[in-house]
């Protein structure tokens, strides 16, 4: 096969061409791209969580969740596995040396974003995203040696960059074939084993097991032979090369990121102590560098400029079924077990004396195992918190809470979350009632399928999770909006009070009314916002001159809008300063609006499997300047009749103070050192928005002896912050603070360009009384208003 990877121009000419999915409309994301281990791999590798009908793993969810599809394998394109190419040794070698290149080509052109696999540990990830020689440099700056224990053995099965760092290199052939055979051979005992047993033949079964453990010994020989040939520096990509290498050293800008990892490197160090071969400090000393990895790993693609980057912490690896029966198995099973039995058996201690010491044995280690996760979240947080781009998710986090409310999801009962549905690989023990062989069989009942891998209805919540923490920027990304509609519930009083009195004398006086309208819009990231607002305005003007008047205004008016997504309740107090003239045919207006906001209410709707359905609420406060001029002059010679054009402009500048959400009563859960913690909340930054709105249109004015009838349409464009992000944080995930995609609203919502009008009438009822009626409508608002004056 060395052959094979000779001339291959047209591959590597495919190199360079990465897929990327268009920008997709109501999406902030144009691809998902997803690094990590089995709880993230969506089929390089052929384990539980891809494998199936109707398996899909949370990263995957998550990228159809947010209108992206599915997220598919990176060696999705090639013909068999680990992105190595079908070897036919009937062909000529010529004929394996173009087969070998089509199918690079092919794979080049149809994998996938999705560059996980089964088993792999930190050091792994950080090799996918920066390629086999850039890890080894990455090694040497460290000084840290290569260690073959710090990688997934698969990663010697994958295809390496060759010597000239462009053509592939492959596992011996020989070796491969010899490994593929032992594999099959020992499932195909392993499955003889268990009929034997089935029909009680015990002799057969042990036998046959015997022969299994042979095999499982040659497989290691096997892989120790490959790894003594070709190392453990593959990848999962059609030329071996590390994901920044097969970009040319550039991240897509507007991808979300994901990585994760660290599992694999907890659990085999859980499984060192247990076995005594490691220390637990030696144990901490590894973990400390595969945390050093992970953080790297999203430094890398920060670096590429990378600006969303999802980082998730690993779960507690004592609340998986796997470690719960390792941990059993160790001391009901071990040496001191046995010890303490022959003590109880010689009359020196009670049986509840030593089923005591083996409890307490058993959370000692269940205890370390959490300690040790623990441990190293908190050094990946320390260590990640800081990179730009990079946003922490608290996986554990989020487990913790749905084990400690199994029933809210659906689940059963707390205790039923230490076993798992499928005990075939006699690494965790299987429900004996909803387990795949128990009295009524249903995954949906338990959150581990097997000794660590969540269920589907597992992987659901978390994707939902996911789901919940990247969309909760776009929630508080509607509050400005919001501000921004309370100051023109406030400024369209004023605009219509002012053209029902334009050419005509200066007054002084009071004023007084009442508004009344709805709002209705769309941004491109959330849709069908829509709700109510009212005001009431009080003033007073003063006559300058004749033609002169001046004023102050202030007002308090109410928005709530919702939809699916959000709720959110409003009151703001709207302080004006406006005045207006007209000399012959011309007119102008003008109003100074300062205004304060308080959102009493922020209400972020949360839904997690199929079963919970919450809301996350906060409040803040913010406030508003608007300016706006209108002119304009009147066309007819008519003194009851006034026609004309106008032109108006209005600037609109407003601030959101950052806040918190409250946690839901019972989803927050305790870390060791006896911190409540709270993963689904979120920390919001400040936000600002610039608004900016011109009207060109056409104004009437018709006297009748007491009635003024008055009339505006325009034309009306808004430009502005269209797109925007904020800075968001998972409250458990304290320190770490990230900008994400939080506002998008080109030519929709309050910068949808359009038609509008207002239209109403004046009655002057006595000498100083009059009150005036208005409907006005535009793109997003509808509204209807009274005035009363009383003029001095």
């Amino acid at each position: 096969m060395q052959n094979a990877k000779r001339s291959l121009a047209a591959a590597i000419a495919l190199a360079t061409m990465t897929s990327s999915a268009a920008f997709a409309k109501d999406t902030a994301f144009s691809q998902v791209i997803a690094f990590g281990d089995s709880l993230t791999d969506v089929g390089n590798y052929d384990v539980f969580t891809n494998g199936g009908d109707d398996r899909e793993v949370a990263i995957s969810l998550l990228s159809q969740n947010l209108g992206l599809g599915a997220v598919t394998p990176s060696c999705a394109g090639m013909q068999s596995s680990f992105c190595l190419p079908t070897i036919d040794p009937t062909l000529s070698e010529e004929e394996l040396e173009a087969s070998v290149t089509a199918q690079i080509a092919e794979g080049m052109s149809n994998g996938g974003t999705g560059w996980a696999v089964g088993g792999h540990k930190a050091a792994d990830v950080l090799m996918n995203i920066i390629g086999p020689d850039n890890y080894e440099a990455y090694l040497q700056a460290y000084g840290l040696e290569a260690d073959p224990n710090r990688h997934n053995l698969l990663s010697a099965l994958m295809p390496t960059t060759g010597d000239d760092g462009l053509t592939p290199s492959y596992p011996d052939s020989e070796l491969l074939t010899q490994l593929l055979v032992q594999q099959a051979t020992e499932a195909q005992l392993v499955a003889q084993a268990e009929a034997a047993q089935a029909e009680g033949d015990t002799a057969t079964y042990d036998e046959l097991m015997a022969q299994a453990d042979a095999m499982s010994d040659a497989i290691d020989g096997t892989f120790a032979d490959l790894i003594a040939t070709t190392g453990t520096s593959g990848n999962p990509h059609p030329l071996g090369m590390g994901y920044l290498e097969s970009t040319l050293g550039s991240a897509d800008h507007n991808a979300l990121y994901w990585v994760n990892g660290g599992g694999n490197d907890l659990l085999s160090g859980f499984e060192e102590v247990v076995a005594g071969t490691s220390t637990i400090e030696e144990v901490t000393a590894d973990l400390d560098v595969a945390s050093t990895m992970l953080a790297s790993a999203a430094g890398a693609l920060s670096d590429a400029g990378a600006n969303y980057i999802l980082v998730s912490n690993v779960p507690d690896v004592s609340k998986t079924p796997g470690v719960y029966a390792a941990a059993y198995e160790a001391v009901y099973s071990g040496d001191d077990a046995d010890t303490l039995q022959a003590a109880v058996d010689a009359g020196l201690m009670s049986q509840e004396d030593a089923d005591a010491q083996l409890a307490t044995a058993f959370e000692e280690v269940i205890l370390e195992a959490s300690a040790t996760s623990e441990t190293f979240n908190s050094a990946l947080l320390a260590k990640a918190k800081d990179i730009d781009g990079v946003l922490m998710v608290d996986q554990a986090g989020i487990l913790k809470v749905a084990l400690n409310n199994p029933t809210i999801f659906g689940l059963s009962s707390s205790e039923d979350q230490l076993y798992c549905y499928d005990g075939s690989g006699n690494d965790c023990i299987e429900h004996t009632v909803y387990g795949i062989n128990g009295t009524s069989p249903d995954a949906d009942k338990l959150i581990f399928n097997d000794s660590v891998h969540p269920t589907q209805i597992g992987q659901e919540i978390l994707a939902d999770y996911y789901t919940a923490i990247v969309n909760a920027a776009q929630v508080a990304g509607q509050l400005p909006d919001i501000a921004i509609q309370a100051t023109r519930t406030h400024t369209n009083s004023l605009d219509e009070s002012l053209a029902s009195v334009r050419y005509r004398s200066a007054q002084t006086g009071v004023f007084t009314g009442s508004s009344l309208g709805n709002v209705d819009y769309d941004t491109d990231y959330i849709a069908n916002i829509r709700g109510d607002g009212y005001a009431n305005i009080l003033g007073l003007t003063y006559a300058v001159r004749d033609n002169a008047e001046i004023g102050f205004a202030v007002s308090r008016s109410n928005i709530d809008v919702d939809n699916s997504q959000l709720a959110i309740d409003s009151t703001s107090t709207n302080y004006s300063v406006f005045g207006r003239m007209h000399y012959d045919i011309f007119f102008v207006e003008s109003n100074a609006t300062l205004t304060d906001v308080d959102y009493d209410d922020v209400s972020r709707s949360v839904s997690l499997g199929d079963t919970y359905n919450g809301n996350l609420t906060g409040n803040t406060s913010g406030e508003n300047l608007s300016l706006g001029i209108t002119a304009g002059a009147n066309l007819l010679n008519s003194e009851t009749f006034q026609f004309g054009p106008f032109v108006s402009f209005t600037k609109v500048t407003t601030d959101v103070d950052g806040y918190t959400e409250d946690a839901i009563e019972g989803f927050t859960y305790t870390d060791l050192s006896g911190n409540e913690l709270d993963p689904l909340g979120m920390h919001y930054g400040d936000q600002e928005r610039r608004l900016r709105n011109m009207r060109f249109g056409a104004f009437a004015n018709k006297n009748w002896d007491t009635i003024n009838a008055y009339a505006e349409i325009w034309y009306e464009d808004t430009n502005g912050t269209e797109e925007d992000t904020i800075e968001v944080g998972v409250k458990s995930m304290e320190g770490n603070m990230s900008a994400m995609p939080s506002y998008a609203s080109v030519d929709e919502g309050i910068f949808n360009g359009g038609m509008g009008m207002i239209a109403g009438i004046r009655w002057q009822a006595a000498d100083a009384i009059a009150v005036s009626a208005t409907v006005a409508s535009r793109p997003t608002t509808e509204s209807a208003s009274v005035n009363l004056t009383y003029r001095f």
